[in-house]
């Protein structure tokens, strides 16, 4: 099995992504009785639990709560598409997640912050986007996988506001986008491919 983390920080960002992602089971658990099992279907439970902290304005606790969520919802979607997390152990907001199923980056705990709102930071450099590739597809079309999601994605019915941002939705968008990848690849007649830190050097460096 790869490591979940790399970089010259690796070992340090393990240990705080463990220590966070234990921290988020116990408080959820203390509050609502139960016990996340790191399953799709536990994020509605961890939704509810957010939804509890919409009006909390101190900046300290939120930070802190998206943190955990972050990394609890991070290393489920780790381990149901492979990939790896990088990022300095003392910046949460900059822990990125690079995927191995797909070409897909992005920070996990930023979108756990806008789970908790309800909405888009106001900070704008938390950066709660999903990354795709750019640049132009080998596919006959030419287009880049951020074009062509991007396409497919506006056929897609809208999600009601009130769910826009859980982390429910954003795990169904990402397991729609890896989908619609595989799909495209296999139309065109590529291999599967696992995307290594090495395919995504460009984008990071």
């Amino acid at each position: 099995m790869r490591p979940r983390t790399s970089g010259p920080d690796a070992a340090a960002l393990d240990a705080v992504l463990g220590d966070l992602d234990r921290q988020l089971r116990e408080q959820v658990k203390r509050a609502l009785g139960v016990e996340l099992d790191g399953s799709v279907t536990s994020l509605a439970f961890l939704d509810h639990y957010l939804g509890l902290a919409r009006s909390e304005t101190r900046a300290p606790i939120l930070d802190l709560l998206a943190a955990s969520a972050g990394a609890y919802f991070g290393e489920l979607v780790r381990r149901e598409f492979g990939g790896t997390w990088v990022g300095r152990a003392g910046e949460p907001r900059g822990f990125r997640l690079l995927l191995g199923a797909a070409y897909l980056h992005f920070t996990p705990v930023a979108l756990a912050l806008s789970a908790i709102l309800g909405r888009e930071p106001d900070d704008e450099d938390v950066d709660c986007g999903l990354h795709l590739d750019i640049r132009g597809g080998n596919e006959p079309d030419g287009a880049s996988d951020a074009a062509f999601i991007e396409e497919r994605l506006m056929a897609v019915p809208p999600v009601p506001e009130d769910q826009f941002y859980t982390l429910t939705t954003r795990f169904e968008t990402i397991a729609l986008i890896v989908d619609l990848l595989a799909q495209r690849r296999a139309q065109g007649g590529s291999e599967p491919h696992t995307y290594t830190l090495d395919d995504y050097s460009h984008a990071l460096s």
